[in-house]
């Protein structure tokens, strides 16, 4: 029978990540921010980041023909941004973080395929590299009992991550997106979706940001301008999969494919389960926006820094009859190979501009 209990070296708290981002040697360790409940939003980079001091807004260089009057240009050292837990207890991401920097300080393959652990080390010599943990602090420290939803039943996971409304029925997924901020009069439990100002970082009301997460994280976008952009979240008991992004240039899902089918062989060869949810996608990346999709956070990523903008749901482990279940040997493995998969493509592509990267270069190209 699986186990619920953690491991012991499955981190997920904030106090813990915070003293060990005090001690970091190697990465450089810090506060980008603060909640709006005022928990820090900690971070740690590791890699040297040198940047001339930007000559124009990201939209304003595009408009302009060249990009890289805001960004790097072709040939210069590739940046990635990985964050984790914007919804607060989707913290399989956090723990994956948290085995990144173990490795990352120590040498010490910690969760990962020891083959895949042995490569991010050397592909971090390459690549400059921000980590965030817990990109929603509020909502983390709201449930400080838990360090997983593995072994929850589906109603106690809703009741913790939607909350509940104030007639106590627990709240659904998507309708709990329906109202929005959450105000203390419409709800019993505010689940850990939001802030503690009931915002739901995803969903913020781009372009005016509302809560201090986003502000903080867009401040250090534009500071430090980061070539791919990776958000992970928890998405109950789906199979492990990488989201097509909405609201953006065909060449970030272009970008998106050629990741998810280095990921695909990957994972069979690790015998894990991937859903291909860009099977479908055209051969020229050129996808028009759903009637509901949404203009999101990554979209406003995107467009705020040029960056190819990536979301990756990882299966949580609920105890739901009929439903994938990973462990947490599985969800670590599963993110130690993202990580390779991910800064191996962003090595594979710094001498072109990401712009230019080709239709067929990613996946199959369309049949004639």
């Amino acid at each position: 029978m699986m186990s619920k209990k953690p491991p012991e070296d499955w981190i997920t708290q904030l106090p813990a990540i915070s003293a060990i981002f005090a001690a970091a040697k190697r990465g450089r360790a810090g506060c980008c921010g603060r909640s709006a409940g005022g928990h820090p939003l900690c971070c740690i980079r590791y890699g040297e980041r040198k940047l001339p001091t930007h000559r124009a807004t990201y939209n304003s260089a595009v408009a302009s023909g060249d990009p890289g009057n805001y960004r790097r240009r072709a040939g210069e050292r590739p940046h990635v941004l990985i964050f984790a837990a914007i919804h607060g207890l989707e913290l399989e991401g956090t723990a994956a973080l948290m085995d990144l920097v173990h490795l990352l300080e120590t040498g010490e393959v910690r969760g990962f395929d020891p083959a895949d652990g042995q490569a991010l080390l050397r592909l971090a010599e390459s690549v400059t590299m921000t980590l965030i943990p817990i990109a929603n602090p509020d909502g983390r420290m709201r449930h400080p009992e838990l360090d997983a939803m593995l072994g929850l039943d589906l109603e106690k996971a809703r009741y913790r991550m939607q909350g509940a409304w104030i007639d106590g029925s627990v709240a659904g997924w998507p309708e709990v997106k329906a109202v929005h901020p959450i105000v203390a009069s419409r709800i019993k439990h505010l689940g850990a979706y939001f802030n503690d100002g009931g915002i739901n970082p995803m969903h913020d009301s781009f372009p005016v940001l509302l809560c201090p997460e986003n502000q903080a994280l867009f401040r250090l976008v534009d500071a430090e301008r980061p070539d791919f952009i990776l958000s992970l979240h928890g998405g109950t008991n789906v199979t492990n999969h990488l989201v097509p992004p909405t609201f953006v240039p065909p060449y970030v899902l272009r970008h998106n494919a050629a990741i998810n089918r280095a990921l695909l062989a990957w994972s069979q060869k690790a015998r894990l389960p991937l859903l291909d949810s860009f099977a479908e996608l055209p051969a020229d990346g050129a996808v028009r926006p759903g009637e509901l999709d949404s203009f999101n956070l990554m979209s406003a990523l995107h467009h705020y820094c040029g960056a190819v903008v990536l979301l990756y749901e990882c299966n949580q482990g609920l105890a739901v009859i009929d439903t994938p279940q990973l462990d947490y040997a599985e969800m670590r493995l599963a993110h130690g190979g993202l990580f390779r998969v991910l800064l191996e493509h962003a090595v594979a592509t710094a001498g072109q501009e990401l712009r230019s990267f080709g239709a067929r270069a990613g996946r199959r190209a369309a049949e004639p």
